[in-house]
C-alpha cells in the first residue's frame, strides 16, 4: 500500500510574532493571522484525499487542525509525539530577547551530549523522530494530514532523508537550511515495497495558498 502523509506546520502563533511579548512555549495560541492562514489552507485540504487528521497536542497546532477539520470533517486525533522541541523552562515567560537564546541553542544542536538545562536534547529529539516514523508507518490509513511544528518537522525530515544513519549533525543542518512557513504543506509517500527505500519526499513547504 502506498501511503501519503501531508505534513503541515501550524498557523502563525503568538511566539512567531516579533515583538516584546514574553515567550509562551507550549501554551502559545494562534494569532488572528494564524487562524486566517488555517482557514486558507483548510480550503486547500478540502481538495485533498485525507482519511484522518493528526495534530500535536500544543494549542497552536491543535487549533490549526481543528479549523481545518471544521471544513473537511474527518476523524481527528492528537498526540504528544509531534509536539515541538521543548526549550529550557526558565526561558518561558521572559521577554523576546529570549529569541536570541533560542538561536544560540539551535546553533548548538549538533554538539553531542550538549544540554543547557532541562530542554529536549538533540539525542532525545532524534529518538522521537524514530518514534514518529514508526507511528506513521503503523497507521492503517492511506492518507494522513499531520499538523505539527517547524523544528520537529525539520528534524523528522532529516530522518527521512538520511534514513537510519542520520546523525544529530544532519538534523542540525536540516533545521538551519530548510525553511518552513506557517501552514506550509509538505508531502511524503511511504511504500514498503519500494526497492530504493520506503520513504519519498514529494514536495516541501508549499504555501501558495497564502498568496
Amino acid at each position: 500500500m502506498v501511503k501519503t502523509i501531508y505534513l503541515m506546520r501550524h498557523g502563525e502563533s503568538e511566539d512567531n510574532v516579533v515583538d516584546d511579548n514574553a515567550l509562551k512555549g507550549s501554551s502559545a495560541l494562534l494569532t488572528e493571522r494564524g487562524r486566517e492562514q488555517a482557514r486558507f489552507v483548510a480550503r486547500r485540504c478540502a481538495e485533498l484525499d485525507i482519511d484522518v487528521v493528526i495534530g500535536s497536542t500544543y494549542p497552536r497546532a491543535k487549533e490549526t487542525a481543528d479549523i481545518i477539520n471544521e471544513r473537511i470533517k474527518k476523524p481527528i486525533e492528537y498526540t504528544d509525539i509531534f509536539v515541538e522541541r521543548m526549550n529550557p523552562s526558565e526561558w518561558y515567560g521572559k521577554k523576546k530577547e529570549g529569541a536570541k537564546r533560542l538561536h544560540a541553542l539551535d546553533s548548538s544542536l549538533h554538539i553531542s551530549g550538549f544540554q543547557h538545562s532541562d530542554e529536549e536534547t538533540a539525542e532525545e529529539l532524534l529518538a522521537r523522530t524514530e518514534k514518529a516514523l514508526k507511528y506513521l508507518e503503523d497507521r492503517p490509513e492511506s492518507n494522513i494530514l499531520l499538523v505539527s511544528h517547524a523544528m520537529f518537522l525539520r528534524a523528522f525530515m532529516a530522518r527521512i532523508l538520511f534514513r537510519e544513519d542520520v546523525t544529530i549533525r544532519e538534523i542540525a543542518q536540516c533545521v538551519r537550511v530548510m525553511k518552513l512557513a506557517n501552514t506550509g504543506l509538505s508531502i511524503l509517500q511511504h511504500n514498503q515495497d519500494d526497492p530504493y527505500g520506503p520513504w519519498r519526499l514529494v514536495c516541501w513547504n508549499d504555501h501558495a495558498h497564502l498568496g
